[in-house]
């Protein structure tokens, strides 16, 4: 199991990667939050500090938890932005004995970004899928 510290070390480290295919620069001053996309008040906050450039999704695997994480945080990314949900790839062709994902998460994402005209999906690695916000 990950310490928190040794997780957050492995997401920054997928950030700083992220901004450099997308040409934006990285600096180590810029805020990682980590918080319960649950609780109004971490939606709220993160309002407050819109837009990022970065958003990770892995939240509750339910499916209203996941579309509600989808629903609240997307809006919050600037244009050449990254969205990043985990465990969203069952809908796409895997290797065979891959890991594809969480069922219901694929769904929430199905029936809400894929349909989102302001991303693309660029990129998935395994379970992870990454969209740009373009408009």
């Amino acid at each position: 199991m990950l310490l928190l510290d040794e997780a957050l070390q492995l997401f920054k480290a997928l950030i700083i990667e992220l901004h450099k295919l997308s040409g934006v620069p990285f600096d180590f001053d810029d805020q990682i939050i980590v918080a319960d996309s649950q609780i109004e008040e971490a939606v709220y906050n993160a309002y407050v500090e819109a837009p990022y450039d970065v958003i990770y999704i892995d939240g509750g695997h339910d499916y209203e938890n996941a579309r509600s994480d989808i629903d609240s945080y997307r809006h919050f990314l600037r244009v050449g932005g990254w969205l990043v949900i985990d465990d969203s790839s069952n809908f796409l062709h895997m290797p065979w004995g891959s890991f594809p994902g969480i069922i219901t998460v694929s769904k929430a994402v199905r029936d809400t970004i894929e349909k989102d005209e302001k991303f693309e999906h660029r990129l998935a690695v395994m379970h992870l899928r990454f969209w740009e916000r373009v408009a």
